[in-house]
């Protein structure tokens, strides 16, 4: 046995040290990517993609407050819309250890080149599909993250991050159109959640979109029909011969704020 203070590095001090090395310089670590398999795709709100109900990020505004983990304490979530919030949350804490813990050294460097850890860390997720899981945050961004479904309730199942920047509008008229541009033309379910109750995106995907007008999309103030109040909004196609119209109920609480349309007629 060494004398104390020799200055001889016990082994067990090795790995506390690289691991240091790797958090204060990514680049130095190596690539750590995985490869894994394929995701396997499960139909949306049901198996290892979780449930398209929304779960709500328990943390605070800006690149400093992470979302919350939907009650999963595990340090790998064994489900894809956890996986993915666990995600989301060390990149707004600004954690990389545990970004390239989730993930890839390759998705981490991504991640820094995109400023990614200066938006809104209060996610939702709304639903997984074909390998990807879906959130907004309180500002209006969309987020999607990749996750390999044979690595849920491991290290490294979070294959990429993507984030789109967006903005929730802040007067009725255009909130409401908004709703209608993206239903219309856009169609994806995070989008439309964002912007609107689960009970009028349920009530939209049976009606007829506004497309067939041929042009775009267009929205004026109108007074809210029996059933609706708040601020009530007429959107309409612009363009052809559809003289087909909705009234929106927006919440004027909600405005500049996620899922401020609380009703269509």
């Amino acid at each position: 046995m060494s004398a104390p203070g020799s200055g001889r590095l016990r082994p067990s001090l090795l790995v506390p040290v690289a691991a240091a090395v790797c958090v204060l310089g990514l680049a130095a670590c190596g690539s750590g990517k995985s490869t894994g398999s394929a995701p396997t795709e499960t139909a949306a709100g049901e198996g290892q993609f979780g449930t398209t109900s929304p779960t709500d990020g328990g943390g605070g505004g800006g690149g400093g407050g992470g979302g919350g983990g939907g009650g999963n304490t595990s340090q790998y979530p064994g489900n894809a819309a956890d996986y993915g919030l666990e995600m989301l949350r060390a990149i707004a804490a600004g954690d990389d250890g545990r970004i390239v813990d989730l993930s890839s050294l390759a998705t981490a460097q991504d991640i820094d080149a995109h400023n990614y850890k200066a938006r809104n860390g209060q996610w939702t997720h709304t639903n997984c599909e074909s390998g990807s899981c879906f959130y907004y945050n309180q500002t209006g961004d969309i987020a999607s993250v990749g996750i390999d479904s044979s690595r849920l309730g491991q290290k490294s199942a979070v294959t990429f991050v993507g984030i789109e920047g967006g903005s929730f509008a802040t007067d009725a008229v255009n909130y409401a159109q908004n709703l209608a541009s993206a239903w219309t033309f856009d169609g994806r379910y995070v989008v439309l959640r964002s912007l609107a109750t689960q009970s009028v995106v349920d009530a939209l995907s049976g009606k007829q979109k506004l497309n067939a007008g041929g042009g775009g999309v267009g929205a004026q103030p109108t007074s809210c029909p029996a059933g609706l109040s708040g601020t009530c909004v007429e959107v309409h196609a612009v363009g052809g011969s559809l003289t087909i119209s909705y009234v929106f109920a927006v919440d004027p609480g909600r405005l500049g704020q996620p899922n401020a349309v609380t009703g269509v007629s």
